[in-house]
Parts: C-alpha cells; structure tokens; sequence
C-alpha cells in the first residue's frame, strides 16, 4: 500500500481508471509521486495492464519497488501478476525477435547475435570509402570517423522523426543540426574534407540497413521500432493478454517512431480474450521534455492529445523539494505545488568562484553548458576535495574532438581553439545575420570551449610546454576527468545526465545567465533551453544554491533571456508539423 493516502490529484486519476472510458494524458511535475501513483492504479485495476518505461534504467528501478512487487510477481509464486513493466524499444526487440524466429533465423533462448549496434557506423563508412574513391580523395582516418559520427547521427535522427521519401527533411535536419560543416579551419596536414552529398548517403545507410535485416537479420538499437513498424510486422501473441490498458511514461520525450510503434499495440484482439478496447494512459511533464537532439518529438504531448483524444489529468504536488526551492520553480512552471509537510529548506545566491569551497560530499553542481563543468571540475580538484564527473560522454567526446582538430602538438591546438573562438565571436556579434548550423555549431563550440579550459590548466599546473605531444594532453585528460562516484565524493554534471535524479545539495551553475535562449536557435530549440532551468531548480531536496556568472560583450549580444510569448513568435510551422499522413 502506499505510504500516504491519496491526495486529490491522485483520486481523479483512480476514478478514471475505474469508472471512465477513453485515454487520458496525465501532466505530471518533477517529483509528484509517478511510482506511488503507479501502485494506486496497480491496486485499483484488476486486469492485466502494461506500463512502457522511458528507460531501462526505469523500467528495472519500478521493477525493483517492494510496494509493487505483489502486482509485478506471477500468480504461481503468490502475487496477482497484473502488471508488467518494460520500455518501448523492449517490447520492439521481442517482436523482431519473433519474427526472425518465424524466419528459422533465431531460437528463443538463445544468445542473440543480431542486435548490432556499430552496424550502421560500418555502412556509413563503406559508403564514405566508395565515394572518396570515387573523387580521388585523400581522407585520413580521423577525417573518416568525423564523417561517420556526424552522419549516424542523422541517420538515427531521421529514422527517429520517421518521416519517409523527403530528402528535403533529411537535408534540414543535418543543416539544423548543424552536421557535416567539417571546413571551419585549416588543418595541419593541409587535408580538406570532401563535399559530399549527405542527404543521400543518410538515405542509402538507411536502406542498405534494411536490407542487410531481409538478407540476414542484423538489425540495430532504433530499428527495434524501425524495422516492426516499416515491415508492419506482428507483435507477440502475449501482448494482447496486456493490450486492455497501457500506461506509457515520460510521454513528452516520445520520439515520433516510438509513438507510431505505440499506436500497433491499439488492435491486439484475439480469440483468448474479450474484445475490449485498448485504453492508454500517458504520463508527461512537457516542461521536461528536453531529448529532441537525441530525435525525441518537441510536440510530443500536442500530438498525443490530438491521436489520442486525451482526457486530461494533473499531478502537480512535488514531494521532492522543500517549500522555498518550490517557489524558484514556480518562476518557470506555476501551477506545480508544495507538498503539504514540506520543509522550508534554503535557497542561497552565490557566485560560480564560491562552489568549490561550499560544497560537500554528495552535493551536486550541474550545468548548462560542458565548459562551465570543467571549471567548476577543476576548482574542486584544487580545493584538494573528491569529485566524480558523471558525464562518461564528455570524456569521450572531449578526446574525440581534439583528434578532429588535427594537431600533433600543444602549440597548433591552441592556435586552432583561439581561430574556433574568433569564429564563433564573430558569428555572435551577428546574431540577427547567422545562424548556429551554418556557421560554428553551438554544441561542438562548448566541447571545444571545454578543451581549452582543460588545456589552460594542464599548462599552468602542470607546466608542459606548447611543444608537448597533443596524446600526453588526452592521457591526462583520462587520468583527470575518469573517476568513479564515492560516498564522499562531489557529483558534477550536466543538467541532461540528472533528469530523473535528485540530491539534498544544488548547486546550478550560471543560473542568473539561464536560459542560453538566442533568436539564431529555433523555438524548439529556446523551450527546451527553459525547460533545462526548470529541471535544474527541481533537482534540490534542501539546499539550493543559484551561482552567478558573467557573459562577455558578444555573448550578451547572442544570448536573450526569452519569453515563452516570444519563444513562440519565433516557431516555424512546416506544413502543419507532423500529421498522420506524413507517417511512413
């Protein structure tokens, strides 16, 4: 049973659940109890239901709860066996799998070899090779790599969004993505990257995928929904013992592929059961809704209402934060609620320079942007304090875009960050004339940034001169910045990898300077940025520090602390966004 009794959101919500009819979408704030709310539904519905997590991360955590073990454990071993906890992608994975196994390819409980995950990396670059030769290109290796980085991402992106035979679109997202602009800079080999025609290659990847699944089965993480949806193919039999009642979490960060995979679950009707029809409940706070880089659907709560015709539903009683740190968010969201026996807890205004010798063990610093951790990383080191940096990808992304640069020394990296840093201050003096994809991109900036705040403190500390060997910069990178999280250790991070975390201490950097929104950035785009800032301030139990920082005259020039009215305004709508016909 729950902890508490229900409170007057949750009551709504259990009614519908027993007496009303339809779908129904729930908004639910940052804290407002889903798993205990899960259990109330768990408990007031007696048939089989199934609950599609946002993660496996999720799915296993919900999967794990004692209070509902009772519903997730099977009749035979004493419980009731109704409810059954998965992730979207999982569900995809058994209905490829049942296909492969009608073809004679796969046994069920076996080792699966199929999922491959680099598959579309080594179709990328097979066709990168073949063009190259073609052009009598001189490529190197690393040349090769940032051409297939680059291009699995719009690969993945376009396959996400799910929107078939329109070059055009594939074309605009690598532009607004701001993909394949590998020509900023001159390179030390004198090597330039080759122009070649994205859009289409993107397209060939995408098919030559496919067909690599009709010949032999191979298929990769999004083509779990990809290719069911594509080749229309036939969900479990087991399925429509759970087709009566859907809950689907985190909703806002639906992709579009995702959605119309969830759409298939709808006619699950069988001869074993009765033909009741399917009702789905979704949970989602589209005020967190921040994974449109990662193809998530910015309107993913519009179109779920509109193909769905949702009853809509509230759950706005935060039990995370105490009462002062509530009002901070109720600057970004209004209608989200202090719970009843909140503490008062602290909100304290500090500056970026203080963090480091005001926090303590398991305290959290989190920020915007990847530079502004780094900092706030290295500042902590020199206090003599731990600290965990729980972006394993920065790390990763950090080395990876030293390489792309092309240097073999410290000297020429350093020239080049300070070309990048002129370049990109150039375009932000002229914000109203430039726009970030086709100039410098945003993203790949604030890793350069990163690097050169890394590599100014790696010479001051550690003395090196400019003639240093570029590989002995990255192993201190390694050595520095890989470290394993510890009962006494700082966390650092950005606000995308604490969604879903919490922490008694906050600290969130650059606050006063939030949200990075900028009139070269699409409305999309500038709403996620004040979604950010929403997430960061509902992160803190207790304590919530907002730490100042400064803006240099052409970054005031660039960045504009944006309305959501004018947010708005700037919105683009291309040919009614997304409709049902535009579906493959």
């Amino acid at each position: 049973m729950p902890k508490f009794p229900p409170n007057k959101y949750q009551t709504e919500i259990i009614d519908w659940v027993k007496n009303g009819t339809g779908n129904a979408l729930i908004d639910a704030k940052a804290g407002s109890g889903k798993t205990s709310t899960l259990e109330l539904i768990a408990q007031n519905y007696d048939r089989k239901m199934l609950f599609l997590a946002f993660n496996n991360h999720i799915a296993a955590e919900i999967n794990q709860k004692p209070e509902l073990q009772p519903y997730l454990t099977k009749k035979e071993e004493g419980g009731k066996g109704t409810l059954k906890v998965m992730t979207v992608n999982s569900l995809g994975n058994m209905t490829v799998l049942n296909d492969l196994a009608a073809r004679k390819l796969y046994t069920f409980g076996k080792e699966n070899k199929f999922l491959d995950d680099n598959k579309l990396f080594r179709i990328l670059r097979k066709i990168i090779e073949d063009y190259c030769r073609t052009r009598h290109e001189r490529v190197t290796e690393d040349m090769i790599w940032d051409m297939q980085r680059d291009l699995r991402k719009a690969c993945d992106k376009v396959r996400c969004k799910y929107i078939s035979g329109d070059r055009d679109y594939v074309e605009r997202i690598i532009e607004e993505d701001g993909l394949c602009k590998f020509n900023l800079t001159e390179r030390e080999d004198g090597l330039s990257y080759p122009y070649l025609p994205w859009a289409s290659i993107c397209e060939e990847a995408i098919d030559k995928s496919l067909e690599m699944y009709a010949e032999r089965g191979s298929y990769d993480f999004i083509e779990q929904l990809y290719i069911p949806v594509v080749n229309k193919l036939l969900l479990p039999n087991w399925m429509s013992w759970y087709s009566e009642f859907i809950g689907v979490d985190e909703a806002q960060d639906l992709s579009q592929l995702q959605l119309t995979f969830i759409k298939k679950l709808i006619p699950m009707q069988t001869p074993y059961r009765p033909k009741l029809p399917t009702r789905f409940l979704f949970v989602a706070d589209r005020r967190q809704a921040i994974y449109a880089f990662a193809g998530a659907d910015c309107h993913s709560v519009e179109n779920i209402k509109k193909q769905f015709n949702t009853t809509d539903m509230g759950l706005n009683i935060c039990y995370r934060c105490a009462k002062n740190i509530i009002e901070v968010a109720q600057q970004e969201v209004p209608d989200i609620e202090a719970a009843p026996n909140a503490i008062d807890g602290e909100v304290h205004i500090i500056d970026n320079e203080e963090i480091a010798k005001l926090i303590k063990p398991k305290g959290m610093a989190i920020a915007r942007k990847n530079k502004d951790l780094a900092e706030i990383f290295l500042s902590i080191v020199l206090e003599g304090k731990p600290v965990y940096i729980k972006d394993k990808e920065l790390v990763e992304n950090t080395i990876k875009s030293i390489r792309s640069l092309g240097c073999s020394t410290l000297n020429g990296l350093t020239n080049k960050l300070d070309d990048l840093q002129k370049d990109f201050k150039k375009q932000m003096s002229n914000p109203e004339n430039s726009k970030s994809a086709s100039a410098i991109n945003n993203g790949n900036m604030d890793i350069f940034d990163t690097v050169k705040a890394l590599l100014d403190f790696y010479i001051k500390e550690k003395g090196h001169s400019l003639n240093t060997p570029i590989e002995i910069f990255i192993e201190f990178i390694k050595e520095l910045l890989v470290t394993e999280p510890s009962d006494n250790a700082a966390i650092v991070s950005s606000i995308h990898q604490v969604k879903g975390l919490e922490a008694d201490e906050v600290f969130i950097i650059n606050y006063n300077l939030m949200p990075y929104t900028s009139k070269t950035k699409s409305a999309d785009e500038n709403m996620q940025e004040r979604n950010l800032k929403y997430i960061a301030v509902t992160r803190a139990r207790k304590v919530l520090y907002l730490c100042n920082g400064e803006l240099d005259e052409d970054e005031k020039k660039y960045y504009n602390q944006m309305t959501e009215e004018e947010i708005e305004q700037t919105r683009v709508v291309f040919e009614d966004d997304f409709d049902d016909e535009d579906y493959i």
